[in-house]
């Protein structure tokens, strides 16, 4: 350890190379009897320093973080969508509007649109199938092979907020102005399996043992859909459901997202609603979205024919939850969050919930007990997309600069965390540093300054 003096009291903070600590500095002071601490022994107290290589859990411990290595980026853009297949990862982009085909060493641009579209959803399925896109606000879903276009389909609506393959090879597109649910079979044809008016589907979740799940994006709503018909699961307490995932057990996992007044939540529906085929024309006057529901507002301006996205986090109330809906219908929750607004849902290889929140490039960890632990951080603004790659490794698409990152399980070998400068309020005697700390190997490093 190293430590100087200064006259004022104040300090730029501890920086530690580290396995698991936390931390604890000792302050004399000259105008008070005793001594006091500043402590580092919960998430708060670091996450206002600046942490590199270093995760933290709810309670404090401070752990090597897992490696974060960029795939591609970071490039100017909005990355709305991130799907991986067994040969390559797919990237769809606004501003302009694109999508990328990533290996190993190389992109390709396989897609360019026009300067007032946006790629809001990418899907990949298999060689026979393709890759497919969602431009907005067209509303349309275009088939790419090899780099072109070969099929270009028009639904009918505005904007395609989701895109999925079921387990029968059916595609499936959740899409707002109008609010739908719309079904591909494998002979081409389309098909409107729901409708929800002006509630636009945000998120799709193919079930392995066949059917659909959707969340919508107004009014918080999670429905299944199969060969019985369209049942309601869940009418959160929050505006819109931005991600969808299975947990270990095979529960389902609604990460939902504030951004207006709540509302109270509903039990599941035990009979299903009628199933609509007839479809309204979309009404074309519709005004574009100015927020997208789940914390993050989108300005939408266009001069001279183009049109570009900018994308900020809300003014507004936010937060929002995290719901484990149980085979028996039981509806839990597993977190909550009153400030952060969560824009994706992910999970580790292990299981456990990752969600990513707004601002700073934050991903956390859920805890089995419904703690948040911050488990690292991307350098871009918004991690916006998770997929999963043909070996197992989690990739995460963001925005701010746009780029596609993958998440390798093991550790960084060195992290650090600097505090933010803590000022004592008075003429004070700096101590002594103490640490706990919890080493399989390596060292502990801790440097305290004045001035």
């Amino acid at each position: 350890m190293r430590r100087t003096g200064g006259p004022n009291g104040r300090s730029g903070g501890p920086r530690v190379a580290l396995a698991w600590v936390a931390l604890t500095v000792f302050v004399l002071s000259a105008h008070a009897a005793g001594t006091r601490s500043w402590r580092f022994d919960d998430l708060a107290a670091f996450l206002d320093g600046d942490l590199d290589g270093v995760a933290v859990g709810p309670r404090g411990d401070a752990t090597l973080a897992p490696r974060v290595e960029d795939v591609w980026g970071p490039e100017p853009g909005v990355l709305w969508s991130v799907v991986a297949d067994g040969r390559a990862v797919y990237a769809g982009l606004s501003d302009p509007a694109r999508v990328v085909r990533i290996e190993e060493n190389s992109a390709t641009e396989w897609y360019r649109g026009t300067s007032d579209t946006w790629v809001t959803a990418v899907a990949a399925g298999d060689g026979r199938r393709g890759v497919v896109a969602g431009v907005s606000p067209t509303g349309t879903v275009i088939t790419l092979r090899d780099g072109a276009v070969v099929a270009e389909d028009t639904l009918g609506v505005s904007y395609v907020w989701a895109l999925a393959y079921d387990r029968d090879g059916a595609l499936w597109a959740g899409t707002g102005g109008p609010g739908r649910i719309l079904r591909r079979d494998r002979d081409g044809t389309w098909a409107t399996v729901h409708e929800t008016g002006d509630d636009p589907i945000r998120s799709l979740l193919a079930l392995p043992g066949g059917g659909m799940v959707a969340g919508t994006g107004r009014r918080g709503r999670v429905v299944r859909i199969d060969d019985r018909g369209v049942f309601t699961l869940l009418d959160a307490d929050e505006d819109e459901i931005v991600g969808l995932a299975l947990d270990a057990g095979g529960s389902l996992l609604a990460l939902s997202a504030r951004s207006g007044a709540s509302r109270g939540p509903a039990r599941p529906a035990t009979e299903p609603v009628e199933r609509r085929d007839d479809a309204r024309a979309p009404d074309r006057d519709e005004e574009r979205p100015t927020s997208s529901g789940n914390g993050t507002t989108m300005t939408v301006a266009q001069s001279g024919g183009t049109a570009s996205v900018t994308v900020s986090a809300p003014a507004g109330p936010s937060g929002g939850t995290l719901y484990r809906l149980a085979k028996d219908g039981d509806v839990d929750i597993v977190w909550e969050s009153a400030t952060d607004p969560p824009y994706a849902l992910g999970s580790a290889p292990g299981g456990r919930p990752w969600v990513a929140l707004g601002g700073g490039g934050r991903v956390v960890e859920i805890d089995d007990s419904g703690e948040a632990g911050l488990l690292f951080r991307v350098a871009s603004e918004h991690v916006t997309s998770f997929a999963v790659g043909a070996d197992g490794a989690v990739l995460a698409g963001a925005s701010g600069d746009a780029r596609v990152v993958r998440i390798d399980p093991g550790p960084v070998r060195t992290g650090s965390f600097t505090s933010a400068p803590h000022d004592a309020g008075w003429i004070a005697d700096w101590g002594r540093v103490h640490w706990d700390a919890s080493l399989t190997e390596g060292q502990v490093v801790v440097e305290a300054r004045t001035g």
